[in-house]
């Protein structure tokens, strides 16, 4: 009886992959051999010297490096967002908004669920919280 079973599994096809009678190299034994590699056997970093910074690398004035980099990691994230695919970015940025939107919809089951939503979305918009606070 075709299909009736919990698990159907389509017939081999001509020319698959059949399962092999003979044991694999691997498993029968012939593995490679790891003895002998031990942490002795890495090369050695004894040798080397860390050489100092050259002159005139780094910032003249640390306070505005420091506001350089900030400014630039912030540049950099606005920039991510914009080239991230379409699902990594809604599921960044909108999707855990909705879901506590619709979650708390399901709680009140208002009369206009659609008008409800939109107030609930404009009042709980982290984007604009900055603005709400003011």
């Amino acid at each position: 009886q075709k299909g009736r079973g919990l698990w159907w599994a389509p017939p081999l096809m001509a020319g698959a992959i059949q399962p092999s009678a003979q044991p694999s190299p691997l498993m029968a034994g012939n593995a490679p051999s790891l003895t002998g590699l031990t942490r002795e056997s890495e090369p050695s970093l004894a040798g080397m010297t860390r050489e100092p910074p050259e002159d005139g690398i780094g910032w003249d004035d640390p306070a505005e490096g420091f506001r350089a980099e900030e400014a630039s990691m912030a540049l950099q994230h606005r920039i991510s967002t914009q080239t991230l695919p379409i699902r990594l970015y809604l599921d960044a940025t909108v999707v855990p908004l909705l879901v506590q939107a619709l979650l708390a919809l399901g709680k009140e089951r208002p009369d206009n669920p659609v008008e409800w939503f939109a107030a609930y979305l404009l009042q709980n918009d982290p984007a604009h919280a900055e603005e709400r606070a003011q």
